[in-house]
């Protein structure tokens, strides 16, 4: 990827141990204490892989290699830190990801009430323009089409306002768009104190 490497001089393989010694403040990841973004890359350069550089130690300056011999540690965590698993056991519901049914305005209120302040600049324009398809005040249903715990989380972190009601082991949870599914304790904690609760029942 020749922009990655005019942007960064280093391939996109030495990412990885690029933020092992830079770190990364936005995502805690400490790296190596005192050495930047231009000495990451210029050890990269001249060792090629983090482990080689650990390796063949005896080749940096005194002060350089001083920081790195007590940063050792913090270099090998960054780079666990750091590490993208793709092995993660999620199974992909494309079903539950369909944009047929999108209300462009509840994405909207959604990533609002998480202060995904970046995400909404990222939205696409007829996303940012269009109105609400739902009315605005649309009743919260009692009784409604039931849905896979998985499915309703991402629905209902969408929802306008919510009914829950508690049972036992978890919540009913319903949704304006007459939808409506049983979470456990542990799922509805991920839902409601993210969206206005307009009621409940016991």
């Amino acid at each position: 990827m020749p922009a990655f490497e005019q942007r960064y001089g280093i391939r996109i393989g030495q990412f990885l141990d690029f933020k092992s010694l830079k770190g990364d403040a936005s995502d805690n990841i400490p790296g190596v204490p005192g050495v930047g973004e231009k000495t990451a890359v210029k050890l990269l350069q001249q060792f090629d892989t983090l482990d080689n550089l650990y390796d063949n130690l005896w080749q940096v300056k005194d002060t350089l290699r001083r920081k790195l011999e007590q940063g050792k540690d913090s270099a090998y965590m960054s780079r666990e830190l750091a590490r993208l698993y793709t092995d993660a056991p999620v199974t992909l519901d494309r079903a539950a990801m369909a944009m047929d049914n999108c209300d462009p305005a509840a994405v909207r209120a959604m990533l609002q009430r998480l202060e995904f302040r970046s995400l909404l600049r990222q939205l696409p324009p007829q996303m940012q323009a269009a109105e609400s398809t739902q009315p605005p005040d649309a009743p919260v249903v009692q009784h409604a089409t039931e849905l896979p715990a998985h499915q309703a989380k991402a629905l209902f972190l969408m929802a306008k306002e919510l009914l829950v009601w508690p049972v036992e082991g978890g919540v009913w949870v319903s949704h304006e768009r007459g939808k409506v599914a049983r979470l456990s304790w542990r799922d509805a904690i991920d839902v409601i104190p993210h969206v206005p609760i307009v009621g409940h029942r016991t």
